[in-house]
């Protein structure tokens, strides 16, 4: 009997080591884990047993403040072969700033609740299998700078919304499905890719207010009609158009040499 009793008291103090080994933000990354696939084992440092994530495998802290909710800045498992949704834990990550996981195999939607992470810089989530709209509650982000979503399968509008990003600088949304018109509250972008979807309608001439823009793609679109005059005097743009432009395109180029 007091055998067991050693044994189950040495079985309880084992579990309280375990659950007090690791900080808060460590038990939220774990548990954006668990909804992935990992076929590779390349998130295998990711280990219950440590104090803090700051050690593992694409995390990144901010050193002087380790062991606290805030330190936890950098997500970056690029190119890991991983599967799965993204898990609405990573809403908790409020001092997260930059998320890279692109280039994985990474499926349904892109989830709103990402509009959380309030401190973000950087979302590159491009070369997956997300599908779905773009979200506007992603407008809450307002250090958000570089929003990266390239090939997947995003479907619906580029909304109006987009206006709203106070910090945006690049949009990238090239090789998804998106329809409609490109909306003309993206000129305020100094590098916007949107090409190869599916975009109607014409080139909005406010692209023209993207003084400080240096690349444009609006390439391999039913895009109609001309390029509007106001292109022609942005003073750095280096790649307004490319050679796989639709053909309506490469005969306006030479208007705005």
């Amino acid at each position: 009997m007091a055998n067991h009793f050693q044994y189950l008291l040495l079985v309880l103090c084992w579990c309280l080591v375990f659950i007090a080994s690791l900080n808060e933000e460590g038990k939220l990354i774990l548990e954006f884990r668990t909804s992935l696939i990992d076929p590779g084992n390349n998130l295998g440092s990711w280990n219950a047993m440590d104090l803090t994530p700051c050690n593992w495998n694409g995390i990144s802290c901010n050193d002087s403040k380790i062991g606290s909710l805030t330190s936890l800045e950098e997500l970056v498992i690029y190119s890991n072969n991983l599967t799965g949704p993204i898990p609405r834990s990573i809403s908790k990550l409020k001092r997260l700033q930059l998320i890279r996981v692109g280039h994985n195999f990474l499926s349904g939607p892109i989830l709103s609740e990402i509009s959380e992470c309030e401190s973000l810089e950087l979302l590159g989530l491009a070369q997956n299998r997300l599908e779905g709209l773009l979200p506007v509650q992603l407008q809450k982000l307002k250090h958000l700078n570089n929003l990266i979503l390239w090939q997947n399968f995003l479907t619906g509008e580029i909304p109006l919304e987009i206006g709203n990003f106070t910090s945006l600088e690049m949009l990238a949304l090239h090789d998804n499905a998106f329809t409609g018109s490109p909306p003309k509250e993206l000129g305020k972008l100094k590098k916007l890719y949107i090409y190869t979807n599916q975009l109607n309608g014409t080139i909005p001439p406010e692209l023209g207010n993207c003084t400080s823009a240096v690349e444009i793609d609006l390439s391999e679109n039913g895009l109609t009609g001309v390029i509007p005059k106001e292109l022609s005097h942005l003073p750095n743009v280096r790649n307004f158009v490319r050679k796989r432009i639709i053909k309506l395109v490469l005969r306006c180029v030479d208007s705005l040499s």
